[in-house]
């Protein structure tokens, strides 16, 4: 009769353990479904949607403030890349208008065979077309 206990005792152990663990992995999951979540949602965010955001739907008041924090770091970012996209547009305008100028005076200047000084006019032009300083 004590074996038959024993043994009831070792199969209700095992059962109880893989009962246990089978719900710590259950319950671990549905504890993880937040940052899950989270993670998702960044993986949202791209070079061409930067204004995505973080969704702190069902998020856990401990995850509030990482939410908050992601939010306002792709904020920042995206406040960056405006300001960097502004520059290179800017930069690219500020190259053009030269680079246009100098082609112009080349192309005239090629219509017809010109003299020494002209070239070295035209050369001059060109140079001072070039500096930055000229053109503030």
């Amino acid at each position: 009769m004590l074996d038959r206990y024993r043994d009831k005792l070792h199969a209700a152990g095992v059962v109880g353990m893989l009962l246990a663990i089978l719900l710590s992995c259950v319950l671990i999951r549905a504890a993880l479904r937040p940052l899950r979540d989270i993670a998702a949602s960044a993986d949202l965010v791209t070079v061409n949607r930067l204004n995505t955001r973080i969704v702190a739907t069902r998020v856990p008041s401990e995850l509030e403030a990482l939410v908050t924090a992601l939010n306002a770091m792709l904020d920042r970012v995206d406040l960056g890349f405006q300001r960097l996209s502004r520059f290179s547009a800017d930069l690219a305008h500020d190259m053009r208008t030269p680079l246009n100028n100098m082609r112009g005076a080349a192309e005239v200047a090629l219509v017809r065979p010109r003299s020494v000084e002209e070239y070295e006019t035209l050369l001059a032009s060109n140079v001072e077309e070039c500096d930055p300083v000229a053109h503030d």
